[in-house]
């Protein structure tokens, strides 16, 4: 199979290449955008991603603005109606024949 990244969309395969026949879930929170549990997860997953990002090009540590990240995003959320999709969690079983 290789290297994924993204399991949950490759488990349906990953079961059926094992010969099983997997039942599956998936969810996502999804949260009005002023929820402070959810800027700090979207704040955090940016900082963890911010050495790759940088090491991509993809932008630099002065125009992403970690530091201040947080606070920008809760005044960005307060001037509109947007709301947060947290990332989807997906969960497969199966019943061994």
């Amino acid at each position: 199979m290789g290297r994924q990244l993204d399991m949950g969309v490759a488990l349906f395969s990953a079961f059926r290449a094992a010969g099983l026949t997997p039942q599956m879930v998936g969810l996502t929170r999804i949260t009005a955008a002023n929820d402070e549990a959810g800027i700090d997860f979207l704040v955090e997953s940016v900082r963890s991603l911010l050495p790759v990002v940088v090491k991509l090009g993809i932008a630099t540590e002065e125009i992403v603005g970690i530091d201040s990240l947080r606070q920008r995003l809760l005044e960005e959320a307060a001037s509109d109606d947007h709301c947060v999709f947290y990332p989807r969690l997906v969960g497969a079983w199966a019943t061994v024949p």
